[in-house]
This record gives C-alpha cells, structure tokens and sequence, in this order.
C-alpha cells in the first residue's frame, strides 16, 4: 500500500506534463529556434559573406550612438509606462474589491476594452484626439516631442491599465478573507491593509504583471510607427527603430547582436525584479 501511494505521487505529474508538451514545442519553435538563430547571426559578417566576426558585431554596436538613444530610450519609457501601469492597476483593483459588492465591476469590464480593440483603428482616433490640431494641442500648447512622448505613454497606459486591474483583483480575490477581518479588527485602514498586508502578499502577481507589461511595451512600436513614422522624435526613438533600420538595410549582424544585447539586458533585468520580489514574499 506504501509503494502504491507513492507511485501515484510521481505518476500524476508526469502525465500532467504531457499537456505542457505542446506549448512547450510552440515556444521552441516560434522563439528558441529564431532566437538561436539570431545569435547564429550576430557573430557572423553578414548575409551575404557568412564569415565569422567574433564580437566585432558586438562590439560595433555598443560604439553606436543610435543603438545608446534607443536603448536609453526604450528603458526609460518601459521604467515610466510600467511603474505606472502597476500603480494605477493596483489601486484601481483596491477600490473595486473595497467598494464593489460584484468584485468584477463594469468598471473592470469598461478598462478591458481597448485590449480588443486593433491597433488600425486605435491609432486615427488617438491622431484626431491627441494630434497637433486637436483641442487638447491648441489649450496646453506643449513642446511637440513632449506632447507625443506623452500621447504614445497615455495609449500605452489606457491599452495596458484594464489588464494589470484584473490580475491584481484576481490576486486579491485569492487572499483570505479572514486575513483582511483581521486586520479590520485591528484597526488597520483600507489603505494600510493594501500597502503593508496585501502588495507583499501579491509578488508573483506583480511578476507576471511586470512581464505582461514589458512584453506589450515591445508592442507599442506598432503604435509608435503608425502615429510618428520611420523617424519619431529624438525621445521615442527605440531599440526597435534601430533594429527596423538595420532591418531595411540587410544588416543581418548588427540587428542581430543589438537584439541580443536588449534580450541579455531585459532577462537580467527579470531575474533582479524576480529575486526581490522572492525576498519580499519570503519575508
């Protein structure tokens, strides 16, 4: 009888892995695969002449002041347009679940629309809005590079806060109530219980939301390009621009090592957030 419990304690989740298989095999295939080619290509001279270069790809790269503004750029805006997305997310979240007897309100509804919604059709209505001619342009009269870094930063807020509201609702839907009564009883405010009880408690949702943020950051060049073109301003110059340049080019090698740079960059990036947020649960 011993032997047999444990033999169903290892069986289950091998068979369970069976399911993971597939989509395991489409991330190989879609990502590993290419990405393991990029890096085929980085340390090659180009196209054309496949010769090896070593690091003088890598090397070139970093030299290029273009590469510096983009990747600047791109860190700057993902630091901006994710702190941001997970603050309002989060609190937005705090007031449903305090205030909302449905915990899914219509307000959650409302916020999860622009997710559906293509980027095609997004972009006029953001030009006639948010454009040089629009009222908005006309009454604040901003400086035109910082009215556009805010238009694309505010489209990227209002395509990505619905999305972030829900997980952390879900994650605090998760927690015990009697953990929150607790602390009632105590006297502890909405406020305190959201900040010291419930955030440390919601690490791997923040995690996810962080990943889920920076993987749609990627996506916002779609926006960017429809709205600025090949040449944005000085300030919304990404590391996609370079990549999309070097891309025009045939520059096989250089766009390969620049995205290899951004791709080490961001997962050490992920793994330092990763840890600290371990600490904080553990904790």
């Amino acid at each position: 009888m011993h032997s047999s419990k444990h033999t169903k304690h290892f069986i289950y989740p091998r068979r369970d892995a069976w399911f993971l298989l597939p989509g395991f095999l489409g991330f190989a295939l879609w990502y590993l695969v290419p990405f393991g080619m990029s890096l085929a290509a980085s340390v090659m001279e180009n196209s054309a002449n496949a010769h090896f270069a070593g690091l003088e790809n890598y090397a070139a790269v970093m030299q290029s002041s273009y590469f510096r503004l983009g990747f600047g750029n791109t860190l700057r805006f993902f630091a901006v347009a994710v702190a941001l997305s997970l603050v309002i997310g989060f609190l937005l979240a705090n007031m449903i679940f305090w205030h909302s007897r449905r915990r899914i309100s219509w307000l959650t509804l409302v916020l999860l629309i622009p997710i559906f919604l293509p980027t095609a059709a997004i972009v006029p209505m953001w030009k006639v809005m948010m454009g040089g001619s629009s009222w908005l342009m006309r009454t604040l009269k901003p400086r035109d590079a910082d009215w556009k870094y805010i238009t694309l930063l505010t489209l990227y807020l209002w395509k990505n806060i619905g999305a972030v509201n829900l997980l952390f609702l879900i994650g605090l839907q998760g927690i015990e109530a009697s953990v929150f009564d607790a602390a009632s009883v105590d006297g502890a405010s909405h406020r305190t219980i959201a900040i010291h009880i419930a955030l440390p408690m919601l690490c791997t949702v923040t995690l996810f939301a962080i990943i889920y943020l920076a993987m749609n950051g990627m996506r916002i060049f779609r926006e960017s390009y429809l709205l600025y073109g090949m040449y944005p301003p000085k300030p919304l110059y990404f590391i996609q621009n370079y990549v999309n340049n070097h891309f025009t080019k045939l520059d096989y090698g250089l766009l390969s090592a620049g995205s290899s740079l951004f791709a080490l960059v961001m997962t050490g990036l992920f793994l330092c957030i990763w840890g600290f947020l371990q600490r904080k649960e553990d904790a």
